[in-house]
């Protein structure tokens, strides 16, 4: 089996998995959405987004970033032991530096509060959903790491369903425990931290049978940890751009001033929509690629990795540009079908709508950034997206200003898509500087021949939705609608794709009917 074979039967394991976790994730949001108003629902989101900026950036970014390429080094010089070892020692020592980061959080989670929007009950509610939370970050964190040791020793199945804990045990504490408190926020607050502990423990056991220990074997001055430390700053600050661009628009569609209430469940739940692909796709595909790349760096096969990194962004486009095109036709009727029950209004569906249009722009983009830096991460580059992210937090924030007041959250949703793109394009140009040529005109061909294929399908899939349109009045019409033009848009999708003679839709249908080997 070729490497390019190897790389999608992993993303194939790994979307099955992030899609299982990202549909509990939606049931999730549908019971916060049915039992909380707009203006406690933005609460909550705001309060959640602070810790979650911690997972983002420390676990499941920079880490990750800095400890697979070294881990795999170790690996591909066939130094396992060696490499477990680093593994204790990096799981002991961030259990430390997360523990103080825990306290620093609940210590200053006043100075955050008082900057948001939000009325003084609504302040105080904030204070102390951000303090119940803030334990989270311990266990997340960890969980991420042990996502990529398991990666990196060939487990791609365990970690992909592993955030499945973390939304079961969410959506258990909306449906028991939430009517019990005062707030019923706070149950929510209970079930996110239970849930994150949960998704912990789940891998441990399997890391455990991959030869990893608990029992500690610390050795701080081993050279590999002062690598990863080395790596961690700049990686966490590469990866900032997205999470601290989030927390920044969610901080500014909380100031009424410019933005409606519910503005902020509106980008929330229109985020969390337009994220569904790109964890299926985008993430997928990188987490699968991550380990690969950063063994044919670690042995200078170069040519392998512009290979292994054409063959990423081709599935990237080829799942990402539909999938933006989908969301932009049909938002308002999936909107509709997921959360339009009981508290969330049709003005409610309305604002999220809104704010997923400009999301859904940016989409490709999103998918092909998360590559590109995992190919500088690859070759132990974490400086290059460090100083393009810290460009591009200050191009979203001129951007937010000025596209908020016109468009309100549709504007800080633009201004995200935009930097996206301004992020891939820099990333782009200067690996290439690094490496050499990449095959851009290649790539550009197939983007463009991608996006024919994408439009021919959102054609048909807006006249499937525009014809059910008028008998949409019970939920079963709703499904209807919905899945009657997802499925005639894929139909039109795989038809146009074989025309056009787009290999990776060769590719998904050789893995879809087991003919890959």
């Amino acid at each position: 089996m070729t490497d390019g074979e190897k790389i999608t039967r992993r993303a194939a394991v790994v979307s099955l998995g992030t899609m299982t976790s990202r549909i509990l994730g939606l049931v999730r949001d549908m019971a916060i959405a049915t039992m909380l108003v707009s203006g406690m629902r933005d609460i909550f989101f705001f309060a959640f987004i602070i810790p979650n900026l911690f997972r983002n950036l420390l676990g499941e970014g920079a880490l990750s970033a800095a400890f697979i390429p070294v881990f795999n080094e170790y690996l591909a010089k066939k130094k396992k032991e060696e490499a477990l070892r680093v593994a204790n020692t990096t799981f002991h020592l961030l259990f430390l530096i997360l523990v103080f980061l825990t306290i620093i959080g609940i210590l200053i989670a006043p100075a955050i509060t008082h900057f948001t929007g939000f009325n003084a009950e609504g302040k105080i509610l904030t204070l102390g959903l951000l303090r119940a939370m803030f334990p989270f970050v311990i266990f997340i964190c960890l969980a991420a790491l042990f996502m990529g040791i398991l990666n990196s020793l060939g487990n791609f199945a365990v970690p992909a369903f592993a955030p499945c804990i973390l939304n079961i045990f969410v959506i258990a504490s909306a449906l028991t425990i939430c009517n019990r408190f005062r707030y019923p926020v706070m149950g929510l607050a209970l079930g996110v931290v239970l849930g994150g502990a949960g998704e912990l423990l789940f891998q441990i056991p399997f890391a455990l049978k991959k030869g990893f220990s608990l029992l500690p074997r610390i050795d701080y001055r081993h050279p590999a940890i002062k690598r990863i430390g080395m790596l961690m700053l700049p990686a966490a600050i590469g990866l900032a751009a997205t999470p601290i661009n989030t927390v920044v628009d969610q901080l500014l569609a909380s100031l009424p001033r410019f933005c409606p209430t519910g503005s902020v469940s509106a980008l929330w739940y229109s985020n969390r929509l337009f994220q569904l692909p790109l964890a299926l796709f985008g993430i997928a595909i990188a987490t699968a690629i991550f380990p690969t790349m950063s063994r044919q760096a670690a042995l200078k096969k170069i040519e392998e990795l512009k290979e292994t990194l054409s063959h990423a962004l081709g599935l990237a486009f080829f799942t990402t540009i539909p999938a933006s095109v989908g969301l932009i036709i049909l938002r308002t009727p999936i909107i509709r079908l997921i959360f339009q029950y009981k508290k969330f209004t049709a003005y409610d569906t309305s604002a999220t709508a809104w704010a997923l249009l400009f999301y859904s722009l940016g989409l490709f983009a999103f998918g092909a950034v998360i590559i590109l830096v995992r190919v500088f991460y690859s070759l132990k580059d974490t400086k290059t997206p460090a100083r393009i992210a810290c460009f591009a937090i200050l191009s979203n924030l001129v951007l937010d200003l000025i596209l908020m007041r016109p468009l309100a959250q549709g504007g800080l949703a633009l201004a995200t898509s935009l930097v996206a793109v301004l992020n891939m394009s820099l990333l782009f140009w200067l690996l290439r500087r690094r490496i050499g040529r990449l095959g851009g005109r290649r790539i550009l061909a197939n983007f463009i021949r991608i996006l024919i294929a994408s439009s021919v399908m959102g054609g048909v899939s807006w006249l499937v939705a525009r014809a059910l349109e008028p008998h949409v009045v019970t939920l079963g019409l709703r499904v209807l609608q919905v899945g009657a033009a997802i499925v005639a848009g894929l139909i039109t999708l795989a038809i146009v794709s074989t025309i056009l003679r787009i290999k990776e839709m060769r590719t998904i249908l050789e893995i879809v009917t087991g003919r890959a080997r």
